[in-house]
């Protein structure tokens, strides 16, 4: 009985080991998987942004010019 007692207790230490170890490899995975995230959508915002501040001298430009050709036209054929 004694024995028997003994066999299933290291067989617990065992499953318990183990089981310890899958969870800390699942933490870790999660860990890792919340800083890639992090810079994914740090390189996503920052790419937006600078995109933003490439194009923006462009967009002025096309805004003055359709405000311009808008007073032309309206000049030219008032409503």
């Amino acid at each position: 009985m004694e024995d028997e007692i003994k066999a299933l207790l290291l067989r617990n230490i065992a499953l318990t080991e183990e089981n310890n170890r899958l969870l800390r490899n699942i933490r870790t995975a999660n860990r890792l998987a919340i800083i890639w995230k992090a810079v994914y959508l740090a390189v996503l915002i920052g790419s937006a942004f600078l995109a933003f501040n490439f194009l923006q001298p462009y967009i002025s430009d096309i805004q003055d010019t359709y405000s311009s050709v808008m007073d032309v036209r309206n000049s030219i054929m008032p409503r």
